[in-house]
């Protein structure tokens, strides 16, 4: 019998980290995952004190840009709320470290 109530969170199958620096311009992925991968970079990143949101469009949508190499312009906006989160949170240190989008969905 499951608990539909379980309140241990799902291990992330896909996972995004971003890196912004304002001299840099936009934002950069310089990590992607799924898996076991996914669930070394949301640990690294906790670890390192870095904010992690749950956001599983963007995280799907930020799969597909190769490391180290800015978002695209179409994705300005939903990573620049994440971002601004971030910054009122007070989850970024010395606003270097950006947020990781990462989603518990399965599949696609």
């Amino acid at each position: 019998m499951s608990n539909s109530h379980d309140t241990q969170p799902k291990a992330p199958t896909l996972a995004i980290a971003l890196r912004y620096a304002e001299e840099e311009g936009a934002p950069t992925v310089v990590a992607s995952g799924r898996g076991s991968v996914a669930e070394a970079i949301v640990a690294t990143a906790q670890e390192a004190g870095v904010a992690v949101e749950e956001n599983p469009a963007l995280a799907g949508a930020l799969e597909n840009v190769p490391l180290d190499e800015p978002i695209p312009e179409s994705l300005y906006l939903a990573v620049a709320e994440v971002i601004g989160w971030v910054l009122r949170t007070g989850h970024a240190p010395n606003g270097q470290n950006m947020p990781l989008a990462r989603t518990n969905a399965r599949g696609s």
